[in-house]
């Protein structure tokens, strides 16, 4: 399946062309402002918070995780060998400026799925519908974002393979991937170029460009090998607390590893005004980017507040912890023996005991009003988002 595509590859490698061309305005992201709070997290539990944050700093930082491994990520890393864009796709959509239309219809097309239980054949008809501007979906975007998408979606399909299955596939990860390839893969170039076409409110990290697994050990002593086998959501719960956990290129033998992160990350954390631990699956989501050597190094470095929020449900692989377990992991992997642990003064929200021993005495406990009756049995974002600007000195001050 190949078009005449009107767009071509290095104009592409451009992105900052892309943006003013495609909505006749000229954005100009160097100019956002805003503290720089940095979230280590790379999962949807955030998603709820990123409106709300846009709307107090346009200058947050996500560092997000690349080791999904489960729904149609799986797919894709199998056939491609690349780190996982599933997440990446998720904050660049939840962090775009929505207050432009055709900003809102290039949102809708990449968060699109095609459907899980369709026919090949129905699937093949419905891509060629993207490809030509014929979908509902693609009707009302300009010409040049259209194209853009074409070459893209292009360039993802004339390097799969025949046995690849569409069911289920989200357009944006297509489109991603197909980007990847197309800036040598380069995730960060990717990044960027999607970061200027949805006017993202803020900056997106991988914490690694490459190929990894996380593989949990369990006190049982099993092992388990890939991110969805590990938080519980696509397959039953662990049975058992998890031990350690670890990245791995070899899912045979599972060999331990602990490969760098890029310049880019480390100096993006070392000028963070607060560091934030947020809601989410505890090891595959906010742990997991503690794994890539240089990244508890940075935190450690940066004497600005360190701040954890617990999860206020259960979360499947914080089986058998309480809140002293959940400080000792991360005081142990971050470096980071000063956490600031904020919770909702109600305190009657928590799956877990939230006392604290004598081991953590360095961490300080601040209550505060964090759920909402509305919210509730979840935080309030409005209410967590002023929290944490508070605990920035330059604000706090102000």
């Amino acid at each position: 399946m190949k078009l005449n595509l009107c767009i071509k590859l290095n104009f592409m490698k451009n992105p900052a062309q892309l943006t003013p061309w495609l909505t006749g305005k000229h954005v100009n992201r160097q100019s956002q402002s805003g503290p720089s709070i940095l979230f280590i997290s790379g999962g949807s539990a955030l998603t709820s918070f990123c409106h709300t944050l846009t709307k107090s700093t346009q200058n947050s930082v996500h560092l997000i995780t690349t080791f999904d491994s489960g729904g149609s990520t799986a797919e894709l890393r199998k056939h491609f060998n690349i780190p996982a864009i599933g997440d990446i796709r998720s904050r660049l959509i939840t962090l775009a400026n929505d207050s432009l239309p055709e900003i809102r219809h290039l949102a809708n097309l990449l968060n699109y799925r095609f459907p899980h239980q369709a026919k090949p054949q129905n699937l093949k008809i419905e891509l060629e519908h993207i490809l030509t501007g014929e979908h509902i979906l693609t009707q009302k975007l300009p010409l040049g974002l259209l194209n853009f998408i074409q070459h893209t979606l292009q360039s993802f399909f004339e390097r799969k393979p025949a046995n690849f299955k569409l069911n289920g596939a989200s357009i944006g990860n297509l489109c991603l991937v197909g980007c990847y390839f197309s800036h040598d893969k380069n995730l960060d170039s990717c990044i960027e170029v999607f970061s200027e076409l949805l006017d993202i409110k803020g900056k997106i990290l991988p914490v690694l460009d490459d190929d990894y697994h996380l593989v949990a050990e369990l006190e049982s002593g099993s092992k388990i090998c890939g991110q969805h086998l590990i938080t519980g959501k696509e397959v039953n719960p662990i049975a058992s607390p998890v031990k350690n956990l670890f990245l791995t290129q070899d899912l045979l033998f599972h060999t331990p590893q602990q490969p760098k992160t890029s310049q880019k990350v480390i100096d993006q954390i070392m000028q963070a005004d607060l560091i934030c631990y947020p809601p989410g699956s505890f090891y595959t989501s906010v742990i997991a980017n503690l794994l890539v050597s240089g990244v508890a190094e940075a935190i450690h470095e940066n004497p600005c507040p360190k701040v954890f929020l617990p999860n206020t449900t259960a979360d499947p692989e914080q089986l058998g912890m309480n809140l002293t377990d959940m400080l000792s992991q991360l005081n142990q992997l971050g470096k980071c023996t000063k956490l600031k642990i904020l919770l909702d003064e109600k305190d009657s929200s928590y799956p877990f005991s939230t006392q604290v021993d004598s081991l953590n005495c360095g961490s300080e406990i601040i209550k505060l009003d964090l759920i909402s009756p509305h919210s509730q049995p979840f935080y309030d974002t409005k209410k967590v988002v002023d929290a944490l600007l508070n605990l920035i000195p330059d604000i706090k001050a102000k």
